[in-house]
């Protein structure tokens, strides 16, 4: 996920990371896993995912393990609400 230069700050990523977990949730999915950059430039999207509860896993579907590749996870139960 990139947000547009003139959009940073400004909670664009959080609100579509929290639809995007809504959506999961009201199809029943019990986790939800992503990958991102592990180096510096992609340190805001580890902490914005860390700050909504994501954390590291191994490489899950088709990935392999990649030092260029952070893997995050985060289970969900029906009784969270995002908000």
């Amino acid at each position: 996920m990139r947000t547009a230069r003139a959009h940073l700050r400004k909670g664009v990523a959080r609100a579509l990371l929290r639809h995007i977990e809504s959506v999961a949730r009201a199809e029943g999915l019990k986790r939800l896993s992503l990958e991102t950059g592990s180096h510096a430039p992609f340190a805001a999207a580890q902490a914005l995912y860390a700050s909504e509860g994501f954390v590291p896993c191994g490489p899950f579907a088709d990935y392999a393990p990649d030092p260029y590749s952070l893997f995050m996870t985060k289970m969900l139960t029906v009784s969270q609400t995002v908000g």
